[in-house]
């Protein structure tokens, strides 16, 4: 997908979507993964939300033939040790360089897991915060049926980084109206 179409069609989308007033939390989310899961020719779209210390995938848009990690759980340390600040994308061996040495065994048997079970081939994922605390992480899965959408660019990274953030603020404001999160009771 060319980012000149992330910066400009796909960002007016994004911006209509944010501005309408009448969505729940969960109704934002999932046609925030909706929109952005086909644009950007991933094969899952999923919005993983921190509850003590795990992050659950509870909300997801998939492509055509790839199985739901609907459930699917990873410990708080591993996520936010990848994702901690920005958007990434990781595969396993770059996931692994990124953590601190005494999670990088544990981690090893997690992605090696996740990436048998989903079929993943990378994984871009961006920081969901609620008043500066990291509460949510938005990902998008590469699998094996959709390898050539791995290796975006770092223009694109920022461009979909830019639109998660336009969507973490439309949250946020919503979160201010209904109370802490998590965003999905």
């Amino acid at each position: 997908m060319p980012v000149s179409i992330v910066s400009g069609a796909l960002r007016r989308r994004v911006e209509s979507l944010v501005s309408e007033d009448e969505l729940s939390a969960v109704e934002l989310i999932q046609r925030f993964l909706d929109l952005l899961g086909p644009e950007l020719d991933v094969s899952r779209a999923c919005f993983n939300v921190k509850r003590n210390r795990v992050y659950t995938t509870e909300l997801e848009w998939l492509a055509a033939g790839v199985k739901s990690s609907l459930g699917e759980k990873v410990s708080a340390r591993i996520i936010e040790s990848l994702v901690a600040d920005d958007i990434r994308e990781l595969n396993k061996d770059t996931a692994k360089e990124l953590l601190p040495p005494g999670l990088r065994l544990i981690s090893g048997s997690v992605l090696g897991i996740l990436e048998v079970l989903q079929r993943l081939v990378a994984i871009v994922a961006g920081p969901i915060r609620y008043r500066g605390e990291l509460v949510a992480v938005v990902s998008f899965d590469i699998c094996k049926e959709r390898k050539a959408s791995a290796g975006w660019s770092g223009r694109k990274l920022n461009a979909v980084g830019a639109l998660i953030q336009r969507f973490n603020s439309a949250l946020e404001r919503e979160k201010d109206l209904l109370g802490e999160p998590p965003f999905i009771q």
